[in-house]
């Protein structure tokens, strides 16, 4: 069985990676050190780029920050002990992806869980991948709740958090739900999803992009740990998501339980 699937990545890369490599200069220095495969110092990618050695220290560093090069420390080969001079700055290209799309989009995600489905149950890959979707919804929900968690520790260790009311529920999925790209707009007492991360391969195939949009959005929920007042159902809408986060009334919950 495959590890736990992660988003397509957004993080290092969007937007401080794409305005690191806006700069044509930049994007010289940069395929220079991907291209050497090893440390590079600032004098090699000067000589390569033709730039002056402080111009091009200037764009590695700036690579640096925004996650793109990793920075170490060596002395030249061979050359050791007093005598040996300081350890040169070092440049190596990161092992990231630099992926920026507006409206945001997911296709790396599902395309893992499509992969997986077809390699777990290939003549059941449509159900199995609604149920990888609802899956990794719980597991990225208990991400976030994680993350929360540990910025607000305050109370004693091996205590259970408390359930959240249907309000705060619509609000923690407003924020995972607007990390993974789905641009939720709440409306009342329901989140409208103005953009469908996985809108590239719905056209392909959308009847069963949208059962898996439905069942992440539902897992999601669940792992949340909210008020089961607060449910995910199809609700589709030109130029939107299929899916709807609704807030409904306590009676109508326990006639649907």
């Amino acid at each position: 069985m495959s590890g736990p699937l992660r988003p397509a990545p957004t993080a290092v890369g969007s937007w401080d990676g794409v305005e690191a490599l806006a700069e044509p200069t930049r994007r010289a220095v940069f395929a220079a050190v991907r291209a050497a495969r090893r440390p590079v110092t600032r004098d090699e990618v000067a000589a390569e780029v033709g730039l002056q050695r402080t111009l091009a220290a200037f764009h590695l560093d700036r690579l640096a920050e925004a996650g793109l090069v990793e920075v170490s420390y060596a002395r030249p080969p061979g050359r050791t002990g007093r005598g040996a001079g300081r350890p040169a700055k070092r440049y190596d290209a990161s092992d990231v992806t630099v992926a920026f799309s507006l409206p945001g989009r997911q296709h790396e995600l599902v395309g893992q869980l499509l992969a997986r489905a077809v390699a777990e149950q290939p003549r059941r890959a449509d159900h199995r991948a609604a149920e990888l979707a609802e899956a990794e919804g719980e597991r990225l929900a208990g991400l976030a709740r994680n993350d929360q968690a540990g910025e607000k520790r305050t109370s004693r260790p091996g205590s259970r958090p408390r359930r959240m009311n249907p309000d705060a529920t619509l609000v923690a999925a407003d924020a995972v739900l607007r990390e993974l790209g789905y641009e939720p707009h709440q409306e009342g007492s329901s989140l409208r999803l103005r953009n469908c991360p996985f809108h590239g391969v719905m056209e392909a195939a959308p009847q069963l992009v949208c059962t898996m949009n439905h069942r992440l959005v539902s897992g999601l929920l669940a792992g949340l740990g909210g008020s089961s007042q607060v449910t995910a159902s199809l609700h589709p809408s030109p130029g939107e998501c299929c899916v709807v986060v609704e807030k409904r009334s306590p009676r109508s919950s326990k006639s649907r339980e």
